[in-house]
């Protein structure tokens, strides 16, 4: 958990250029979930399985199946590709 929260605040530094902003950017991912599960429960059901919160859960619950660990870290996967795809692509487009 602390990996994959620690990584994804590295990337947002990386894209807000501030530590305090990739800090945010880390726990509005983290908090996110929290206000998600205040909507209707088909927006919850909808939502909250593609945010890295629940599929760490699925690495913690030794109860649950081979499949869902996949996609559980699929999902973490695709959080640190695609901020990091993000990220790179604006620190080139910078010029120092």
């Amino acid at each position: 958990m602390v990996l994959v929260y620690s990584l994804l605040s590295a990337m947002g530094a990386l894209f807000i250029q501030s530590i305090s902003g990739g800090i945010v950017f880390s726990l509005g991912i983290m908090f996110l979930p929290g206000l998600i599960r205040m909507f209707p429960e088909a927006v919850v059901d909808l939502l909250l399985p593609v945010f890295p919160e629940t599929a760490i859960n699925h690495f913690v619950d030794l109860t649950t199946k081979s499949s869902n660990l996949f996609v559980s870290l699929l999902i973490l996967v695709l959080w640190l590709v695609i901020s990091t795809v993000i990220s790179y692509a604006k620190f080139r487009k910078i010029d120092y």
